[in-house]
């Protein structure tokens, strides 16, 4: 990633329901509500909806951009590779340039198809905590908080990023993280019914 970084702070680490900040500000809102569809919702600082995804079970989700602009499968936008041994998921901005987000042993990456041999241009990373006193009477601990870092490309077009993470990150949690997890972020009547599936 380029020097001139802009880092994104999530809280709770919680891609369905998380105040996301910057230098402190808050400049997205994302929630999710479960009646009568379960629905999440991003709004950037101004209050205005810069996207939403209504859940399905079976098949892909519904984007929506924009209040109420134009409405898509996920997986429409967000395409899996159908080629053996890539697991990227891409999508196309609004300028028609070429974005894959990869998993790795780092957590997720956007990379930018159309730069070659360039590194990630945002990564994620999740909230971990840090012993700060090591007395054995009473250690006191300390959580970092979760980071979505931009360089300037990513964050030219930071919407599209925020909401595809948003998207990928909570499927990710949805089918990777045990159920008694999943009903912490997910709230709610849909979290109480993973939580009691998982007790």
């Amino acid at each position: 990633m380029s020097q001139s970084l802009t880092t994104l702070f999530l809280q709770p680490d919680n891609p369905c329901n998380c105040t996301i900040s910057l230098d402190g500000i808050p400049v997205y809102e994302v929630v999710t509500t479960h009646e009568p569809k379960t629905v999440t919702t991003v709004r950037n600082g101004a209050g205005e909806v810069i996207g939403s995804f209504e859940w399905r079970d079976v098949r892909s989700d519904v984007v929506t951009f924009g209040e109420n602009g134009e409405t898509m499968s996920s997986g429409d936008w967000l395409k899996k590779s159908h080629l053996p041994f890539k697991d990227g998921i891409t999508f196309k901005n609004k300028q028609g340039k070429k974005f894959e987000w990869k998993g790795t042993q780092k957590g997720i990456q956007l990379f930018a198809d159309h730069i070659h041999g360039k590194g990630p241009i945002a990564r994620f990373r999740k909230s971990y905590g840090v012993l700060l006193d090591k007395s054995a009477g009473s250690p006191t601990r300390e959580t970092v908080p979760a980071e979505l870092i931009m360089d300037e490309e990513a964050n030219a077009m930071r919407d599209e990023v925020v909401l595809s993470f948003i998207l990928l990150e909570k499927d990710r949690r949805v089918h990777e993280e045990p159920a008694a997890a999943q009903g912490a972020f997910l709230g709610g009547a849909q979290g109480a019914m993973w939580s009691a599936i998982a007790s």
